[in-house]
């Protein structure tokens, strides 16, 4: 049979229309009975950001494929260092959770092929880790039958066309780490509130794909979804109520708009600061504190003691990925002031902001 190379590339999997392409070049080669061979462009990208095992995953879930197999140079995966215990069957979260204290868990390595096995399973392909020596390897892992490697069990059915690029194709940029109740409204069928975020891990822009996880036993994947918001943005308004946020967001624009902070005070040192964080002289402050959540705390200590070049990054941030509410808490002024009203429009906006776009967000049904 005649191959064809095909190489990918970091920006090949940076959209749904561009693995769109992907498949329609393989689908291209199959037709004309060519065996492609994909791999990783490392002229493209030097870093070596993406390995072939999350290649392999990105071209399973967008060929529809029910089955996929990693060969390296052991047999299967191994329970133990001298690799006495072998692992027959894997779920995903147990694929996840493994520990590898053996050679083989970096790039390409064993701790690698069970994170991509994981994901590939999430999305409805089942995979075998297997040996690449074994004798008719290929043929005998198309088996369902078949006793060889370790088998990752499928979670779920695949997926549908509309959730395979965020789903399993899309390379995540970081982890949102949510708690049981914020898991339960999503899989109910709503959205990813801030007051459910209660880790963030990686940095990344809004837009990115990251994946959600059980904050308390990070082995459970969720779901994927694009955030509405950079990772800095989440990192201060994770885990607060509605009203803490627009709290927050009032007193941010203050110190990015207040004039204490213009002419010779334009340091923004916390010293400038604290007469715009009184919360005496300020009632969205003071309500703020009152509250006395963990999360307000940490808000409100980000705030005392964030920088103007900070305050910068973090209002322009805003801007740009939630117009809407910050438009309205501009327009309306009344953070100058500090004023707290719970019926002004800014408000208002606040209250449908959310983590994850929603028309992003892929929930796996199996996990």
């Amino acid at each position: 049979m005649e191959v064809c190379q095909i190489l990918l590339s970091r920006s090949d999997l940076d959209s749904a229309e561009a693995m769109r392409d992907v498949g329609s070049v393989l689908s291209s080669a199959l037709q004309q009975g060519l065996l492609p061979v994909v791999n990783g462009n490392d002229t493209t990208d030097p870093k070596a950001e993406l390995d072939n095992d999350q290649i392999a995953v990105a071209v399973a879930v967008a060929a529809e494929a029910s089955r996929l197999t990693f060969l390296t140079n052991i047999r299967a995966v191994y329970g133990d260092d001298q690799m006495q215990h072998r692992i027959s069957k894997l779920t995903p979260e147990e694929a996840r959770a493994l520990r590898i204290t053996a050679a083989g868990e970096g790039r390409g390595g064993m701790r690698a092929k069970l994170n991509a096995a994981a994901r590939a399973a999430y999305c409805g392909v089942e995979c075998i880790i297997g040996s690449a020596r074994d004798a008719d390897v290929v043929a005998r892992s198309l088996s369902p039958r078949a006793r060889m490697g370790t088998v990752v069990r499928a979670a779920a059915p695949r997926l549908t066309p509309g959730e395979r690029w965020v789903g399993g194709i899309a390379y995540p940029m970081g982890t949102i780490g949510i708690n049981r109740e914020a898991e339960r409204s999503l899989r109910a069928g709503s959205t990813l509130f801030l007051s459910g975020v209660k880790r963030v891990d990686g940095e990344f822009e809004a837009g990115s794909v990251v994946e959600l996880v059980d904050v308390r036993h990070p082995e459970r994947l969720i779901g994927r979804g694009s955030v509405s918001m950079s990772s800095a943005v989440l990192r201060l308004l994770r885990a607060l109520t509605t009203d803490e946020v627009a709290d927050v967001l009032s007193i941010l624009f203050r110190l990015r708009h207040a004039p204490a902070l213009r002419g010779s005070d334009a340091d923004g040192s916390p010293g400038r600061q604290a007469s715009l964080l009184d919360p005496e002289q300020f009632a969205d402050v003071g309500d703020l504190t009152r509250r006395g959540s963990q999360a307000a705390r940490q808000a409100h200590a980000e705030l005392s003691a964030a920088t103007a070049e900070r305050v910068r990054v973090l209002t322009d941030a805003l801007l740009q990925a939630q117009p809407r509410p910050c438009s309205a808490i501009l327009a309306d002024g009344s953070f100058l002031a500090g004023k707290v009203s719970q019926e002004s429009p800014a408000r208002r906006a606040v209250r449908d902001m959310h983590a994850i776009h929603r028309d992003s967000l892929v929930v796996f049904r199996g996990a």
